[in-house]
């Protein structure tokens, strides 16, 4: 999969973020590259992952599990997607 210079430009940030657990800075910049591509599935990926640890304060739950569904039917056993998904629907036995 190709990704632009100026989606990886943000990607890049939001990983560094993630490292980091700036989750905020992450969200801001995931969102920034998914603006450039919309059906890049690392980026829906990691941004599901990223409304997960922030406790679904933006997204809920529901949300952010159609984000990995929008993920997984664009590139089917995407496994980041398919453990964000298991993260998550585990967290609701909780």
């Amino acid at each position: 999969m190709e990704i632009s210079e100026k989606a990886k430009f943000f990607y890049k940030k939001a990983e560094k973020c993630i490292k980091n657990q700036e989750y905020e800075k992450a969200l801001i910049n995931l969102n920034l590259a998914l603006n450039i591509e919309p059906n890049n599935v690392i980026f829906l990926s990691d941004l599901a992952y990223v409304h997960y640890k922030l406790n679904f304060k933006e997204k809920c739950e529901e949300e952010v599990i159609k984000i990995l569904k929008k993920a997984l039917e664009l590139y089917p056993n995407f496994v980041d997607a398919l453990y964000n998904m298991g993260i998550i629907f585990n967290s609701k036995k909780d």
